[in-house]
C-alpha cells in the first residue's frame, strides 16, 4: 500500500507543479479586467466622466471626442451585476467623477453571467470572465471556488491557445487605447479573412437578433427582476454620491433594428421610465434606431467600429449630453 501511495505521489506532484506554473504564467498575460483596474489606479483622479456597460459601448464610444477627463471603463460581456460591483469597488479610486454614461443594449435586462440559476439570454455562461473579475479586479458576487483560478473556470484548450498567442506568437491579448476604448474589432477587421467575417456577420443578422431575444420573456422574469434591482442600485449609488447618471441605448444596424422583438424593446423603455420615476435625476438618450448610422459605422450588426462609428457616436453624445447643458 505504501509503495502504491508513493507511486501516486510521484505521478501527482509533477502534475501539481505543472498546474501551478501554468496558472502563474496565465495570470501574467494581460487581460481586459487587469487593464481596467490599472487604469482606475493610475488615472482615477483624472476621471471626470466615465462610460460603463458592455461591448456596445466598450467598442462603440470614443472618449477622445468627449470632454477632457472622459474614460471608457466598459468591458465586453459585462452584465449589470458587474456594472454595480465595479462602481461599488472602484468609485473611491475616481473621486472626481461627476457623470456616468451607462450603455445598455437590447439584451441587457435579460442577461446575467452568474451561477445562481441565472444565465445569459440564450442560456450560456461565462465562467472564464467571472474568474477574471475575481482574480484581476477583486470583485465577485458570492462564493464559487471555480473562480479562484483560471484553470478551474475555463476550458484548458482555450487557455493553451491564449498562452501560445502571448508567449509563442508574441501577439497582443488586449487592444485598448490610453482612454480605455477597446479597439479589438479594428484588429479583427484587418486580419486575413476579416472582411469576409464581417460580411458573414451582416448576412446572419437574423440569427444574431434571435440569440439576443429570450424565446419566453415571462420565463426570464427572474433575470429581469434581478437586473432591475441592480439598475436601481446603480441609480441610488449615483444619487447618494451626487453623480449624474445618463443611460444610453447605442445604435444598431438598420436590419437588426427591424428584426427585434417589439415587446422586449418596449420593456426596456418601460424599465427606464420606472427607474426615472424613482430617481428623477437619471437621464435617458435613445439612439437604438438612429438613422444617422450606416453600414460603414458598424463592425457587425450591433457593434460600432472603433475607428468610424465610435467617433461619430461620441461626437453626437458630446453635442447631446454636454454642449447643451
Amino acid at each position: 500500500m505504501r509503495k502504491f501511495l508513493l507511486k501516486i505521489l510521484w505521478f501527482v506532484i509533477p502534475l501539481i507543479i505543472i498546474a501551478v506554473w501554468f496558472e502563474r504564467s496565465i495570470f501574467d498575460i494581460p487581460n481586459s479586467c487587469q487593464f481596467k483596474k490599472e487604469l482606475c489606479i493610475q488615472k482615477g483622479e483624472s476621471m471626470k466622466q466615465i462610460i460603463i456597460g458592455s461591448s456596445v459601448v466598450a467598442y462603440g464610444v470614443d472618449p477622445a471626442y468627449l470632454p477632457e477627463g472622459t474614460y471608457n471603463m466598459a468591458l465586453s460581456g459585462q452584465c449589470m451585476r458587474y456594472d454595480l460591483l465595479f462602481l461599488e469597488k472602484y468609485l473611491s479610486q475616481m473621486p472626481n467623477v461627476k457623470t456616468i454614461i451607462w450603455g445598455w443594449c437590447y439584451q441587457s435586462l435579460w442577461s446575467d453571467w452568474y451561477t445562481n440559476n441565472l444565465a445569459n439570454v440564450n442560456g450560456t455562461r461565462n465562467d472564464g470572465l467571472l474568474a477574471e473579475y475575481h482574480l484581476y479586479m477583486d470583485i465577485s458576487s458570492g462564493y464559487n471556488p471555480l473562480y479562484y483560478s483560471n484553470i478551474t473556470s475555463i476550458y484548458i484548450s482555450h487557455l493553451i491557445e491564449k498562452w501560445k498567442k502571448y508567449y509563442i506568437k508574441k501577439e497582443s491579448t488586449i487592444y485598448f487605447d490610453s482612454l480605455g476604448l477597446d479597439r479589438i474589432y479594428e484588429h479583427y477587421y484587418y486580419e486575413p479573412n476579416g472582411k469576409e467575417k464581417r460580411e458573414s456577420d451582416f448576412a446572419r443578422v437574423a440569427d444574431i437578433v434571435e440569440n439576443h431575444t429570450p424565446k419566453y420573456l415571462e420565463a426570464m422574469q427572474e433575470v429581469y427582476k434581478v437586473n432591475m434591482s441592480f439598475a436601481n442600485r446603480v441609480a441610488e449609488l449615483c444619487n447618494d454620491k451626487g453623480i449624474e447618471l445618463i443611460i444610453i441605448l447605442p445604435p444598431v444596424y438598420s436590419s437588426y433594428a427591424e428584426l427585434v422583438n417589439s415587446e422586449q424593446l418596449n420593456l426596456i423603455y418601460q424599465s427606464i421610465q420606472e427607474i426615472q420615476q424613482h430617481w428623477p435625476d437619471v437621464k435617458f438618450h435613445d439612439y437604438f434606431k438612429d438613422s444617422r448610422f450606416g453600414k460603414d459605422d458598424f463592425c457587425d450588426p450591433n457593434h460600432l467600429f472603433p475607428h468610424t462609428g465610435a467617433i461619430k457616436f461620441a461626437k453626437i453624445l458630446q453635442q447631446d449630453l454636454f454642449d447643451l447643458k
